[in-house]
């Protein structure tokens, strides 16, 4: 917070990632500034992989880079991007950082199916998943397993973010 970095002052900053292969901690904000004419690996002078979010979060605080991403409650939900930062870092770190930019929304977390099962099982499991707030052993298996609370339908056609993504890594 308050060091006055902007979108359009990134090039020749450092960037700490969490992995490569993380949705929020790297491909989504790698393919957001690619949209703003940013290819990352011209624009920063150095990025590391971290391999946690804390760990990219205290790279920042450490000063071994500027810039990092993490993963935060969609807009819609009143919550701001500090929640990601305290969810990692602790109440009260969230004022230590400022937001540069929001990427497009993603799910937390999906449960894939193979393309190829028969639509009936398909909406079978999607009834299940779905259907687990319902009893004490639904919310066990929630809390214990998926640290979620519930599941939700993933929009159709929607995070298109992903689609780009997916797309870019061809």
């Amino acid at each position: 917070a308050g060091s006055g970095l902007t979108l359009e002052k990134l090039k020749g900053a450092k960037a700490a990632w969490v992995d490569r292969d993380s949705v929020a901690g790297y491909l989504l904000p790698s393919a957001y500034l690619k949209t703003q004419g940013l290819e990352p690996s011209r624009a920063f002078v150095s990025q590391q992989f971290t391999g946690s979010y804390q760990g990219a979060l205290e790279a920042v605080l450490e000063g071994r880079a500027e810039v990092t991403s993490v993963f935060c409650p969609p807009a819609s939900t009143g919550l701001t991007f500090a929640t990601g930062v305290e969810d990692v870092l602790g109440k009260g770190m969230g004022s230590r950082f400022e937001l540069l930019a929001y990427t497009d929304e993603a799910p937390n977390d999906g449960v894939p199916v193979a393309m190829g099962l028969p639509a009936p099982l398909v909406a079978s499991l999607e009834s299940a998943l779905l259907g687990l707030p319902a009893t004490p052993d639904g919310q066990a298996l929630l809390r214990d397993i998926f640290n979620a609370e519930r599941f939700e339908v993933a929009p159709r056609m929607g995070y298109r973010a992903l689609y780009r993504v997916a797309l870019a890594s061809l």
